[in-house]
C-alpha cells in the first residue's frame, strides 16, 4: 500500500456531550496517535486517552519504531504528570496468515 495512499492511516476520537464539558486538552501526536485530556473530580488528577492505531508487522521497521516511540513519549507524559492514562486503539494484530472463514470478520 502507497504510503500518501487515502484512508491507509489515521485515528478517531469521539466522545459523549457529557465527556465534551470535561475535555481540556487534545492533541494530534501523529497520524496513527492522538491524545485528550479529560477533568476529573480528583484535584490535581486529569485522564489522559490515547487512542492509536498502529501499524502492522509488515509496516517499515522505521515506521513501527517511529509509532511506539511517539505512544512511549505520550504514556510518560501522562504518568509524570500523574493523570490517569488510557491507551486504547487497533494494534494491528496478526493472528494467522489464512484466513479463510474469517474474510467478513478479519481485514
Amino acid at each position: 500500500m502507497e504510503e500518501d495512499a487515502p484512508r491507509s492511516e489515521g485515528v478517531p476520537f469521539m466522545q459523549s456531550r457529557t465527556a465534551e464539558g470535561a475535555l481540556l486538552d487534545w492533541e494530534p501526536l501523529s497520524s496513527r496517535i492522538i491524545t485528550a485530556t479529560f477533568l476529573t473530580d480528583q484535584k490535581r488528577v486529569n485522564l489522559l486517552v490515547i487512542q492509536c492505531y498502529a501499524p502492522t508487522n509488515e509496516a517499515e521497521e522505521k515506521t513501527k519504531t517511529e509509532f511506539y516511540e511517539k505512544l512511549q513519549e505520550a504514556v510518560r507524559k501522562g504518568t509524570a504528570s500523574r493523570d490517569i492514562v488510557i491507551v486504547m486503539g487497533d494494534f494491528n494484530a496478526k493472528i494467522r496468515s489464512n484466513k479463510k472463514g474469517y474474510e467478513l470478520v478479519v481485514g
